[in-house]
């Protein structure tokens, strides 16, 4: 019963860095809820219904979550939330969700890079001699 009460007394930054770096759930201020910062939610919520508020609340979403990270891996203030939040000290698993974000960032940019330098290679214009209509290309 005690450590309920203590789990209650504050945030845990771990549980905070998962909900923004989830991708509908960040982007729809899951991590603002959580804290209490309603008002940033509310933003982030009605900013994500629209395809120009996405390109908002994404990066802020990420940006939440990095912060976050520098927080529980180098003691760094959380500068993406409000200071009156009670966050709970950092964990064990706090840092170990860290790491798992940092991983999946690293991962998802590397696929990227590597994406883009395999569909540069995918892609060969047709012969200058050839004509290209809706049932494909011929040559001539």
């Amino acid at each position: 019963m005690l450590r309920l009460l203590k789990m209650s007394e504050g945030k845990s930054k771990g549980v905070a860095a998962i909900l923004a770096a989830l991708p509908i759930v960040g982007w729809g201020g899951g991590s603002m809820y959580y804290v209490g910062a309603t008002g940033r939610g509310i933003a982030m919520t009605v900013l994500s219904i629209t395809l120009i508020g996405l390109c908002v609340t994404m990066p802020w979403a990420w940006l939440s979550a990095f912060a976050l990270v520098l927080t529980i891996l180098f003691g760094v203030a959380p500068f993406m939330y409000p200071d009156d939040v009670k966050w709970l000290p950092t964990t064990h698993a706090d840092r170990v969700v860290a790491w798992i974000i940092v991983a999946v960032y690293v991962i998802g940019i590397i696929a990227g890079m590597l994406r883009s330098v395999t569909q540069k290679d995918d892609f060969k214009p047709p012969p200058k001699d050839s004509v290209c209509d809706a049932e494909g290309c011929r040559q001539n």
